[in-house]
């Protein structure tokens, strides 16, 4: 945000609770103010007849058990946010089985994390203008309703949009909890509480595949992967209506008001873009061929959407130039774009992994989806490790560029080694191999949200940590996207000159995993076979972690000022 005032952000609270201003997550900014700057005088002025008599850093009035619960309800959302991240990374195989369909299945995973690229914004938007209880409350409920549809769906297509729903849902729910922690503590405490999100989403997102994959091998099957978000909503339930107190920016502002402030045609053409330009990645070679009208007209669908957007942000005549969808001015610091980048390099180097490394252990080495996901944990280890480190040193020692460099190194060299996996490879290489990206992965995911306030003035720090968002989000989309691309139209190519004569089926769905029934359906000399041309399939796809790790150990040295 801009500054235009010298005012600190009043918070209205109800329930007895005081009003601080909202900062962002590190200690930098926790000990500073944000000025308002998307309201008018007389919105201001509305604003500071609510907070009247309160200033910043007053201690919270939500102590003891009752915090200590509030506290652990925003961390599980968190939790179970960054879970269903991942979820669907080892129960590809079970869901295949029950629906078919495999050149559908990137979108499991795409279509949960499309809503942050493209809602990530506006829904940050939302908190700074209504209540923030009752519209976290409201998220959490869209994000229960969208695993309840994903865990009773009868067919793919019905699978897919419980996870759209869900999406939408949890990146509310994780905004709000961040929103929430920003708000509800005072000065002193804010970044210790705000420190404890990014493990505990750095931990949901790598034992997603485990969890997944536990529930898939056991009786209650692969729909309890999503049911059990249902079981723990029940529980912080009373949490979040009679604990969570109620705050709002904006108390006195008219609906009207408030809605003005959303860029309506933005969004609506933003989302048009993420759409179009999903569906033609997830399309292109399975769906659709390459140069089928279908599908080049979708790649033209998507460049008229992002040309359009560009304009609406440059010449749109219905919103002022803060209340816009995108924070152009940001588009100016090529340091902040250098930790886009960054944290778009981290999903590339995180995500395809935890998606992949399963397959390899399951079509090589035979494994069962849990135990192949179980071998997920040297990587989960040297991610939450270095994740917990990265926080801690760079908060003490104040570098940050060097832990970017680093894990662009690391995530460089365990992508090229991954590139050379084979169906020999021994379980101990493809170990030490998922450690190094493991090690990257740690120092590049979350790193930029931490040092976000050192390249940005203080005002554009809650923007700054918007954008860093929608290029994290968007990161995992393309890089999950391009990754599934690389592997089917390859798999495909590697595995048909193995294929019994009298196959009539779909090539595609032999990639589904190797426990799903058409693989098993083969001779044990025929399954080898295409074991080998599907592991070499599946170290093509780390040819994306190493160009954008590349990128990144080039352009990091440039963010020194």
């Amino acid at each position: 945000m801009a500054a235009a005032g010298n005012e600190s952000i009043p918070v209205s609270f109800t329930d007895d609770s005081v009003p601080v201003s909202f900062t962002d997550s590190e200690t930098k900014l926790a000990q500073e103010t944000i000025t308002p700057t998307r309201s008018s005088k007389e919105e201001t002025d509305n604003l500071q007849d609510v907070s009247a008599g309160h200033v910043l850093g007053d201690e919270r009035k939500v102590v003891g058990f009752k915090w200590a619960l509030a506290v652990l309800s925003m961390l599980s959302s968190t939790f179970l946010f960054s879970l269903d991240t991942t979820v669907v990374a080892d129960i590809q195989p079970n869901i295949i089985n029950s629906f078919g369909e495999f050149e559908k299945f990137a979108w499991l995973g795409a279509a949960f994390v499309l809503p942050v690229a493209a809602f990530n914004l506006p829904f940050s938007k939302a908190y700074s203008l209504f209540d923030i209880k009752y519209l976290y409350i409201g998220f959490v409920t869209i994000f229960e309703i969208g695993s309840a549809l994903s865990g009773a769906a009868p067919t793919m297509n019905a699978l897919i949009v419980g996870r759209i729903i869900a999406g939408v849902g949890g990146c509310g729910m994780y905004t709000g909890g961040l929103t929430f922690l920003s708000v509800a503590t005072s000065v002193e405490e804010r970044p210790f509480y705000i420190s404890l999100v990014t493990p505990v989403w750095g931990l949901g997102t790598v034992l997603g595949p485990i969890v997944g994959g536990a529930f898939a091998e056991s009786k209650a099957t692969w729909r309890w992967g999503f049911y059990i978000n249902l079981v723990i909503y029940a529980l912080f339930l009373p949490v979040y209506f009679f604990i969570l107190p109620s705050m709002s920016f904006s108390p006195n502002l008219s609906m009207r008001k408030k809605l003005a402030r959303f860029d309506w045609l933005g969004l609506v053409i933003f989302t048009g873009f993420c759409v179009s330009f999903i569906m033609a990645m997830q399309f292109g070679g399975t769906t659709y061929g390459w140069k089928s009208g279908s599908e080049i007209a979708l790649w033209v669908v998507a460049a008229a959407t992002v040309f359009a957007f560009v304009l609406t942000q440059i010449f749109h005549p219905f919103v002022e130039s803060t209340d816009k969808f995108y924070p152009a001015r940001m588009l100016k610091n090529w340091r902040l774009a250098i930790l886009q980048w960054a944290t778009a390099t981290g999903t590339a180097t995180v995500f395809i992994p935890i998606y992949y490394i399963p397959f390899f252990f399951q079509f090589a080495k035979g494994d069962a989806p849990l135990i192949s996901a179980v071998r997920l944990l040297p990587f989960v280890f040297a991610i939450v490790i270095l994740s917990l480190l990265n926080g801690f040193f760079m908060q003490k020692l104040g570098y940050y560029a060097p832990w970017f460099f680093v894990g662009g190194i690391f995530g460089l060299v365990g992508g090229a080694l991954m590139f050379t996996v084979t169906a020999a490879t021994s379980n101990g290489a493809v170990y030490g191999y998922s450690v190094l990206l493991g090690i990257g992965g740690g120092c590049l995911l979350m790193s930029a949200f931490g040092c976000v306030s050192d390249v940005v003035e203080m005002e554009d720090v809650f923007d700054a940590i918007g954008v860093l968002s929608v290029m994290q989000g968007f990161g995992i989309v393309f890089f999950v996207s391009g990754a599934s691309i690389i592997f089917q139209n390859l798999g495909v190519k590697y595995i048909k000159p193995f294929l019994p004569a009298d196959y009539s089926g779909d090539p595609h769905a032999i990639l589904g995993g190797a426990s799903n029934d058409v693989f098993r359906s083969f001779t044990a000399e025929t399954r080898v076979a295409i074991s080998e041309g599907i592991v070499q399939a599946l170290s093509m796809t780390y040819g994306l972690t190493i160009a954008a790790t590349a990128l990144t150990v080039l352009i990091v040295p440039f963010i020194f000022e």
